[in-house]
């Protein structure tokens, strides 16, 4: 039985997916017949076409019927899902895994201050990343491609920064991951960005902290863009 990876997709429904991917499903809407799929699978025509349905219903492809076959396009959940597979590739077979992000500088909500000044995380940041982060955050929007190449961060090991409990509530861990920062006015390290277990940021928004203030450092505004290079 193949192995589950959620929403009813598992291992051979990816394997058919990197296929597709292959076949340039990735850049552009690639026709597809089923029975041509099959053969290469090795599998039977309903094997096959069962395996497509699970990738559309999981929204990792798109197919439009046509007479003579199917135009298949994986969307960016499906991109998203083979770049975390390639991740974990990276992550065996290279010691040196490493991403490169860009994105605009944007203004965040303040609430990166709050959380890091607080001694439950504080103190861990002091211990395991090295130095004392300035209280707040550097705050980015990921462009649509690294978004999607965001999912590559799994190849690299995080430090982590342990949930903590005080009187009033619990707070959830966060992960720190090894960074430097490209401005037009130079790079700078070392920082880290910082993935908390709970937020309520989607994948395009990136935090990233540091010993000094980033914005006054690198003399950045909102709209600038800059490049995060993350590695081991």
């Amino acid at each position: 039985m193949a192995e589950s990876t959620g929403q009813g997709v598992g291992r051979d429904e990816l394997a058919t997916l990197k296929l597709l991917a292959l076949d340039g499903a990735l850049d552009e809407s690639t026709k597809v017949s089923c029975a041509a799929l099959a053969e290469r699978l090795d599998a039977s025509n309903q094997t096959a076409s069962r395996r497509l349905q699970r990738l559309e219903d999981a929204g990792l492809l798109t197919r439009n019927i046509v007479s003579d076959g199917q135009e298949i396009e994986l969307t960016d959940d499906g991109e998203r899902r083979l770049q975390s597979e390639y991740a974990d590739y990276r992550r065996i077979f290279e010691s040196d895994a490493s991403v490169d992000l860009a994105g605009v500088v944007t203004s965040g909500m303040g609430e990166g201050r709050h959380y890091i000044t607080l001694p439950g995380y504080m103190e861990q940041f002091i211990e395991r990343l090295g130095y004392e982060p300035f209280a707040g955050t550097l705050n980015l929007e990921l462009t649509a491609e690294s978004v999607r190449k965001r999912a590559r961060m799994s190849a690299i090991e995080p430090v982590t920064i342990e949930g903590w409990e005080d009187d009033e509530r619990t707070y959830g861990p966060a992960y720190c991951y090894p960074a430097s920062i490209e401005g037009s006015d130079g790079e700078y390290e070392p920082a880290h960005v910082i993935a908390p277990e709970r937020t309520h940021h989607d994948e395009a928004q990136l935090e990233v902290i540091a010993p000094e203030k980033l914005r006054e450092v690198l003399e950045l505004a909102d709209g600038d863009e800059v490049i995060v290079h993350v590695s081991e």
